[in-house]
């Protein structure tokens, strides 16, 4: 019986877990696999984080895909990871996905005026420097701290999201939870968003980008008058 390997993901650059990479890299294909063969045995690695075990285990749960576990060390697949949007599967996945988030999470109620703001203070890079709250009255929820929030706690958090302003970085795969009215507003210093890429940048109406053009490798992002000015415009304040 075929079998599909699930292994947990780190970026190299940081050590830290990359949930974007898993995933594009694994989760994706691993559906896709069982959507072309039912009978596909999903081994799940047992060093997942916790992000990635509660997906992989929600999609089991729905699909009623056969699993196991096993250490799978430092296994990675290698797989063409930046043209998932050209599967002809691709939006039948993403319909997929959200209808069983939608069913597991029912109580989640979207919210057409709920923004929340999140400018990566927990990471060691790609962060904003020197804001200092200017605009907190804007928004409902404030994040400081991603790697805090448990993979339900995300969901339901992006679930009921109608504005969500932030930086470029992995945790915008969570745009696939998002209600297909929901707004981003995606600050990033070079031309380059995943998202886009990756067209999940589709899960929703509007994925506006703010390309600051800054140099390679300086990545942090100083807060100034004209980034100010681009969130008001984009919050329509």
């Amino acid at each position: 019986m075929d079998k599909f390997l699930i292994n947990t993901l780190i970026d190299g650059s940081t050590n830290n877990i990359n949930i974007g990479h898993f995933f594009h890299e694994y989760l994706f294909n691993a559906i896709l696999a069982y959507i072309r063969n039912n009978n596909i045995i999903w081994v799940l690695s047992n060093n997942l984080r916790e992000w990635e075990l509660k997906f992989c285990l929600l999609m089991i749960k729905y699909l009623n895909i056969k699993y196991e576990y096993s250490d799978l060390g430092d296994y990675r697949i290698k797989l063409n990871t930046f043209n998932i949007k050209q599967h002809r599967e691709f939006e039948y996945i993403m319909n997929l996905i959200n209808k069983i988030i939608n069913t597991e999470y029912h109580y989640i109620q979207y919210s057409d005026n709920y923004k929340v703001l999140y400018f990566r203070n927990d990471a060691t890079r790609r962060k904003m420097i020197g804001y200092n709250g200017e605009l907190n009255d804007y928004f409902n929820e404030i994040i400081y701290d991603m790697s805090n929030l448990s993979f339900e706690n995300q969901v339901q958090l992006f679930m009921k999201c109608s504005h969500f302003v932030t930086i470029e970085g992995a945790h915008l795969t969570n745009v696939i939870f998002m209600n297909k009215n929901a707004k981003i507003l995606d600050i990033t210093p070079t031309n380059n968003s995943w998202q886009l890429m990756f067209g999940t940048s589709k899960c929703v109406k509007i994925f506006e980008q703010l390309n600051l053009n800054l140099p390679d490798f300086n990545d942090n992002i100083q807060y100034n008058n004209f980034i100010e000015t681009k969130i008001k415009d984009f919050l329509k304040i």
